[in-house]
């Protein structure tokens, strides 16, 4: 059975922050790698102040912020 890779708050808002475009690129490709095996995880508590991160940090729309984390599903979520 492969290792689960536990994704945090940080990476997944790196990865949209586009002020600091190395760190989000270093983020994306964390992020991929669990995404195309099948090996990321995610909490709620994770996705939860992600949301909040996204929308109150990096001033991303409500909508946007959610429509990364439906992109996030790919991701088993405990």
């Amino acid at each position: 059975m492969p290792a689960k890779v536990f994704l945090d708050t940080n990476i997944l808002t790196y990865a949209q922050d586009a002020d600091s475009l190395e760190k989000q690129q270093r983020s994306r490709d964390a992020i991929a790698r669990p995404a195309e095996s099948g090996e990321g995880v995610a909490s709620t508590q994770v996705l939860q102040e992600f949301f909040v991160s996204a929308t109150r940090k990096l001033g991303m729309a409500p909508l946007a912020a959610k429509a990364v984390l439906k992109t996030l599903s790919v991701f088993e979520t405990v």
